[in-house]
């Protein structure tokens, strides 16, 4: 059932961080769209978390609508650490397990289209979504330090009347130095919670 969260464990090696001087990460691209990461944290209705904003922006040259109602799959920050180098060595993280676009998929995602979002050609929408386990009082960085947040979650999308999907992967990361930028969630009706 595309409800059920399954997860995976994974061990790697190394991985290299994106450009830590960016306003936003380029967490995942195609030629239909790019999901990109805000640099900046956010605080929100629940304190006790911290929130990273998303923008999916397309880049294609039709409308795209985008299935944002499965909050078990939607982008999501997935862990969080301090580095004391702008890479990430050891990476041991449950990650969700990809959901395969066959028949039984298909018939799920898009049932109430009311609560999909509907970007036209160049234009983004941005939500923000929290890290349901840490908020902003947890996170201890000193100068010379760097905060890692990986990235996960799958998104499912129409262009042309056909269901697509794109899964974030394993080294999709903020990279954040100090000091960490930090505002307040305005826009309460852009957050999803998870």
């Amino acid at each position: 059932m595309i409800h059920a969260l399954l997860t995976y464990l994974v061990t790697i090696s190394f991985i290299t961080s994106n450009s830590i001087k960016e306003i936003n990460a380029l967490i995942l691209e195609n030629n239909d769209f790019e999901l990109l990461a805000d640099k900046t944290l956010y605080t929100g209705k629940e304190k006790d978390f911290f929130y990273v904003k998303f923008t999916i922006k397309n880049t294609s040259d039709v409308a795209l609508r985008f299935d944002l109602t499965n909050t078990n799959y939607i982008p999501y920050p997935n862990q969080w650490g301090v580095l004391n180098q702008p890479e990430r060595w050891d990476i041991n993280e449950r990650r969700i397990t990809p959901l395969s676009l066959d028949k039984e998929i298909k018939k799920q995602v898009f049932l109430n289209t009311s609560k999909t979002v509907l970007i036209k050609a160049g234009d983004s929408y941005s939500y923000y979504t929290e890290f349901n386990a840490s908020g902003k009082k947890d996170i201890k960085l000193e100068k010379g330090q760097y905060l890692y947040i990986s990235m996960d979650g799958q998104l499912f999308y129409k262009k042309n009347g056909v269901i697509k999907t794109e899964s974030l992967q394993l080294g999709d990361q903020l990279m954040l130095s100090y000091p960490l930028a930090w505002k307040k969630i305005k826009d309460k009706k852009a957050i999803i919670n998870r």
